[in-house]
């Protein structure tokens, strides 16, 4: 017996190191059928490009790309295929690109995890120049209103300044590093799960812990947004999380949200101001070229955003400082209780947020079908295909109902909307009811949301 127990574990062991073991480049692109890179780009390897970046003393250009996700894979594409300019720029970099979470070291890499392809311009050294990637919204594949080709280039030019003044310019980038996370790995995150007697939440939504055991490239790929989808899980396990955390932990704060709307392509150069927003009462104007915020140098939107990230929602203030027609100005921006709130539907780790409809229901977008459903244009018409939520397939609900109404509201997405609404409005035994098509009648179904 004690023989086979020792090949029981001998044989654990080897799966665990099988699994731990970090996959060649090659056989992650086949692996997630990820597109070609030029010649200049080190695929997947960190650790061969920062040595590269010491050689040859260029900048490091670090992309992060969720390969399986379908948001921005547009511009993902455009960046590839890249023009002679991005060719130019790419050339004086040390490109890499990163499509695993699994290896990255998040004590450097600092973002927001619900975007799937985010641009680092740094030095070798670790040093932060700048960041690239923004979204605001569900649906926007490019992300027109915060990233263009145009304003990759711009940042990566001022990447590049940066470079040629570093290090007589290092305390502008001292605020790029965030503070020491918890876990400094996904790793970390998985063994948090393994050493816990007992898991409270449910253990299907561990999505990191699931991909660090499976030993198949694709299916073991861990997502950003598992990051922080962890984060929240963790903090319902430690009974510590609120969900009026969603502004601090999970959305990002905008440009919008001081009351700047900021020209894409030149990212850091003032598009519209808010007449009613604290940058107008702070006197920017349209034009404007915001030089730093919180102290720290901006070289696009990104930027922007995580100099606002750690600021607190009750009210705050940040100084600016920005160039006018060439002279130099400063200004404060007096934040007011609850600047920080914005949209956080679409986000993926916002599935995390509990209670929820537990449906998945996206929205119909042939306009024939929803002319022959009797759905007008821009009204909720959300096709059920799955239903996890039991109290509601025990309320009768099932894959192939139209769901037109949620507690009388019927327009709009229910697949992103009611992914915000719920968590803020509704307490966790509340029930809601829902008006569905079937077979052409309508039917009305009060259920309980998903608590689990």
């Amino acid at each position: 017996m004690r023989k086979y127990a020792l090949m029981g574990a001998a044989l654990l062991m080897v799966v665990w190191v099988a699994i731990a073991q970090k996959p060649s480049p090659m056989d992650v692109q086949t692996a997630l059928n990820d597109l070609e890179v030029g010649e200049n780009w080190i695929y997947n390897d960190l650790d061969k490009g920062v040595a590269m970046a010491k050689e040859t003393g260029k900048p490091l250009f670090v992309l992060i790309r969720c390969v399986p996700c379908l948001s921005c894979r547009a511009f993902d594409q455009e960046v590839m295929q890249s023009d002679v300019d991005l060719d130019r720029l790419f050339g004086e970099y040390v490109p890499v690109r990163i499509v695993r979470m699994n290896e990255l070291d998040l004590t450097k890499f600092q973002f927001d995890y619900d975007l799937s392809w985010a641009g680092f311009m740094m030095n070798a050294d670790g040093t932060i120049y700048g960041r690239y990637g923004t979204k605001s919204g569900p649906g926007d594949d490019k992300h027109e209103n915060h990233i263009s080709i145009s304003g990759l280039k711009n940042a990566l030019e001022r990447g590049l300044k940066a470079h040629a003044g570093y290090p007589n310019n290092a305390a502008l980038f001292n605020g790029k590093q965030g503070e020491k996370p918890r876990f400094a790995n996904v790793r970390e995150i998985a063994a948090y799960w393994d050493n816990l007697e007992k898991a409270t939440v449910n253990t299907e939504r561990i999505g990191v812990k699931r991909a660090i055991q499976d030993g198949d490239i694709r299916k073991g790929c861990v997502h950003c947004h598992m990051v922080k989808d962890s984060n929240i899980l963790i903090a319902h396990q430690e009974n510590t999380w609120t969900n009026d955390r969603v502004y601090t932990d999970i959305a990002w704060p905008l440009p919008e949200n001081v009351g700047v709307t900021m020209d894409v392509d030149k990212n850091t150069v003032v598009k519209v101001v808010d007449p009613n927003s604290a940058a107008a009462k702070a006197g920017l104007k349209a034009g404007d070229e915001l030089v730093t915020l919180n102290g720290q140098a901006l070289l696009s939107i990104a930027d922007i955003q995580w100099a606002l990230f750690p600021l607190p929602g009750d009210g705050t203030n940040v100084k600016v400082q920005y160039k006018r027609m060439g002279n130099e100005m400063s200004a404060t921006l007096a934040l007011s209780d609850g600047w920080r709130k914005t949209d956080f539907g679409w986000r993926e780790s916002a599935h995390q947020l509990r209670p929820q409809l537990g449906i998945w229901a996206p929205q119909i977008e042939d306009a024939e079908k929803l002319a022959k459903l009797g759905v007008a244009p821009g009204k909720m018409a959300g096709e059920v295909r799955w239903v996890p939520n039991q109290g509601a397939q025990r309320a009768g609900l099932r894959n192939g109902d139209v769901i037109v109404s949620v507690d009388g509201i019927d327009d709009g997405r229910i697949d992103w909307r009611f992914t915000q609404i719920l968590p803020i409005k509704y307490d966790l035994d509340d029930t809601i009811e829902l008006v569905i098509l079937r077979d052409g009648a309508r039917q009305t179904l009060t259920i309980p949301l998903q608590t689990n």
